[in-house]
């Protein structure tokens, strides 16, 4: 399966909701730039519609998660 483009993932972002918030849109965008373009990472795994506080420490949470993987 190849990576998603930003269009695909605001497309499949959209389906179960008829207007997402700009903050939404926001922290989409910035899951989607700052931990690429893997739809589960984007749509999944840190989700957009969390408040800010709560996206922050997802967001945290699931990068230590991973660099502890990798080391």
């Amino acid at each position: 399966m190849n990576n998603w483009e930003w269009d695909e993932i605001y497309a499949a972002f959209t389906l179960d909701r008829t207007d997402p918030t700009p903050a939404e849109i926001q922290t989409l965008y910035t899951t989607f730039i700052c931990l690429g373009p893997i739809a589960r990472t984007c749509l999944l795994s840190v989700p957009a519609e969390l408040g800010t506080t709560q996206y922050d420490q997802k967001f945290s949470a699931y990068v230590q998660t991973i660099d502890i993987e990798i080391q």
